[in-house]
């Protein structure tokens, strides 16, 4: 809901946006890639930040870059092996960075 009020000049100024449920703004962050503000909403309303992280590693292009900013960051280690294996590298390099990281990962669990 918006609550408005006219100023001097005849100008309308935004008060308030309230209404929304926090699954359901974080999900329109999430649409637009504003990874920013859909981590302060998951932290502000105690929600599960891997949603964020999954969405981030999937709308990036697989790197070392994307690989360390987060697959380390997801608390379900499992998902983070589950996605190794659910993307296609572009590149040798990069498919070498992502097998290792998952070997790595399946090794903590094994040992």
């Amino acid at each position: 809901m918006l609550t408005a009020v006219r100023r001097s000049g005849g100008c309308l100024a935004l008060l308030t946006y309230w209404g929304r449920h926090p699954l359901a703004l974080r999900l329109a962050h999430l649409r637009s890639h504003d990874w920013g503000s859909a981590f302060y909403i998951s932290r502000a309303y105690g929600l599960d930040a891997d949603v964020v992280y999954r969405a981030r590693w999937s709308a990036s292009p697989v790197s070392r870059a994307s690989i360390s900013d987060n697959l380390p960051k997801l608390r379900d280690r499992r998902a983070a092996v589950a996605e190794c294996l659910s993307r296609i590298a572009p590149d040798y390099e990069s498919a070498r960075l992502l097998i290792s990281y998952g070997l790595r990962e399946t090794a903590k669990r094994v040992c």
